[in-house]
């Protein structure tokens, strides 16, 4: 049985929802911490980063009809990011973790149920 048939039947929408805003909050707070923390030639960058995330928790809290796709495009970004660290630098579980929770995001909020 292929993944999005599952989900389909799964349905469960709003607990699906909660879980991916609970992984794009843990990165809005560490971006945030990131850019309070580094040197001031990167804190505007991850501040930029703490924006984007919060941007899609937002939408995705809000129920804003484009909030999925811009929410899923953060997680593939992150998964084919920590996917490739992971290939070039070998395994580490910061790595790991990140790219996990990139693929947590992009599982829970695929499936036709929940446009």
């Amino acid at each position: 049985m292929k993944l999005v048939a599952r989900l389909q039947a799964v349905r469960l929408e709003k607990e699906r929802v909660a879980l991916s805003l609970l992984a794009l909050s843990f990165f809005v707070v560490f971006y945030s911490l990131a850019a309070i923390s580094s040197p001031v030639a990167w804190r505007l960058a991850f501040l930029a980063l703490a924006f984007c995330y919060g941007v899609g928790f937002m939408a995705l809290a809000c129920q804003w009809f484009w909030a999925r796709w811009y929410a899923s495009g953060l997680a593939w970004s992150g998964t084919v990011v920590g996917l490739a660290s992971l290939v070039m630098v070998g395994w580490h579980p910061v790595l790991a973790v990140y790219g996990g929770l990139h693929a947590l995001v992009l599982i829970m909020l695929a499936g036709p149920n929940m446009a």
